[in-house]
């Protein structure tokens, strides 16, 4: 009999019920229906008021997994479509919380089996689905911030071509990396292995815009002028002296462009390239 005080007691049966219940002569108007709907209403009070069940709940990302757990709290807690509209998934926790608290007719196992399933599925939002949805928008905020700063980069370049022909070998260069945004909100380039990158020779770290600046020079897709650095100009073609090439005719003006051969050239492989790998 202590053994069955003990765990009456374990398990939050209050003191005077107890005694009521586990007495040798039990009083003739003891009423046991009475004593286990106190029981129920003091659990399902206590289970509202527990802070484990709703610590840490915030509104932050409403993915589809999180959708999914809605659907089980509906199901499991049987909330109405109007339950749930428009609430923000801690206010569906309190709803479900407000269900069981009203909830007439349960028996103290299934309400303590109900609390539970709650509990785990607060766990599994917590543990599980918050941080992986926390880590897709950290990644899709860094790629949006990494295809902004290779654009940027490219309307810096008097470029050949347009830059959707250019933009899967770069990104295919990039991906080679680890891309980040770092603490002071700056795209931040590392090796897989978490290392800077270097220069072939080893004696320089490479920014992400140096990195862009290569792989454009290696692909030969920045406009070539023999001019001086920084100036684009067009030539007049001269006949040179001594030549036997016969004089050009005076009224037809012709002009070549340095480079242009060569850059159209590689211009019309890239576009082949983007065809073949469509």
């Amino acid at each position: 009999m202590e053994k069955t005080k003990e765990f009456l007691k374990a398990i939050g049966v209050k003191s005077e019920t107890i005694e009521a219940i586990t007495a040798a002569e039990p009083a003739e108007d003891l009423n046991i229906e009475d004593l286990s709907k106190a029981y129920i209403s003091n659990q399902k009070t206590l289970s509202a008021n527990d802070p484990d069940l709703i610590k840490g709940i915030k509104d932050e990302i409403r993915g589809t997994e999180l959708s999914k757990i809605e659907h089980k709290i509906k199901k499991q807690f049987n909330l109405s479509p109007d339950d749930v509209r428009e609430k923000k998934f801690e206010e569906i926790l309190e709803t479900a919380f407000n269900k069981v608290k009203t909830e007439s007719g349960s028996t103290s196992e299934e309400l303590q089996g109900k609390v539970l399933e709650l509990n785990k599925i607060v766990k599994q939002y917590e543990d599980e689905i918050l941080p992986a949805e926390r880590n897709k928008s950290k990644e899709a905020i860094s790629n949006f911030r990494k295809d902004l700063a290779i654009r940027d980069a490219l309307a810096q370049k008097n470029l050949i071509v347009g830059t959707d022909v250019i933009l899967p070998a770069l990104n295919t260069t990039l991906n080679s990396y680890q891309v980040e945004i770092n603490d002071k909100n700056e795209i931040e380039i590392k090796t897989k292995d978490g290392l800077k990158p270097l220069s072939e020779d080893g004696t320089k770290t490479l920014t992400f815009e140096e990195i862009i600046d290569n792989q454009l020079n290696s692909m030969k897709v920045v406009r070539q002028s023999n001019a001086e650095p920084g100036s684009d100009k067009i030539v007049k073609e001269e006949r040179k002296l001594n030549s036997d090439q016969p004089d050009p005719d005076p009224n037809k003006k012709t002009y070549s462009l340095p480079g242009l051969k060569a850059a159209a050239q590689n211009a019309q492989q890239l576009k082949e390239m983007k065809t073949f790998g469509a």
